[in-house]
């Protein structure tokens, strides 16, 4: 583990990389930002590979805090790609999430 994490350290240097620690909060931002898009697209690479699926289903986590926009999206149908589908989440605490389901 220790000469993993020295050869680390050494690769970064020559790439002249900055520790994490001595980013600015805009730039940890970003990075975090960069690294939920990643696992995003991860995860819609994984679900989009699922034998059969050729789309996506809204499904809404329905609750007394629902609010009207999400509502409006439950059960809509969208095919892999389509421009008009939401971006999840669509706010802070959102539940609503996508099931690969087969539209054919």
């Amino acid at each position: 583990m220790k000469n993993t994490r020295i050869a680390a350290r050494a690769k970064a240097k020559k790439l002249k990389l900055k520790p994490v620690k001595s980013l600015t909060a805009k730039q940890r931002l970003a990075l975090e930002v960069e690294r939920e898009l990643d696992q995003a697209e991860q995860w819609r690479d994984e679900l989009q590979g699922e034998e059969g699926a050729t789309g996506f289903v809204f499904i809404v986590d329905k609750q007394d805090t629902t609010c009207e926009e999400c509502m409006s999206y439950d059960g809509e149908m969208y095919a892999f790609g389509d421009r008009d589908m939401p971006k999840l989440p669509i706010h802070p605490n959102c539940n609503c999430r996508l099931e690969p389901i087969d539209m054919g």
